[in-house]
């Protein structure tokens, strides 16, 4: 890959990360799991009751969220980009 990354996450449907061991990625210090699913519209995400931003637009409980794109707020960021092509 031409940048460093921490991780990889693939979902089908749905990718719950949060406390507890319902979440697919476990943030132990998350107050509320923060659900990204499939929507009409796309991917949208879910940040229950709280301000966050996806590429510095701010949002307050769940937006569609863009590919690529950056989540961000007080508790985590993370990015989400499109699979390309198989080589």
């Amino acid at each position: 890959m031409p940048v460093a990354v921490d991780g990889v996450m693939l979902m089908g449907n749905e990718l719950i990360l949060g406390p507890g061991p319902d979440a697919h990625i476990e943030l132990p210090h998350l107050e509320a799991p923060v659900l990204i699913y499939r929507s009409k519209d796309g991917l949208s995400v879910r940040v229950p009751d709280t301000r966050f931003t996806i590429d510095d637009n701010h949002h307050t409980d769940r937006a569609v969220l863009p590919l690529p794109g950056v989540v961000s707020c007080d508790a985590f960021t993370f990015a989400v980009e499109p699979v390309s092509g198989r080589l």
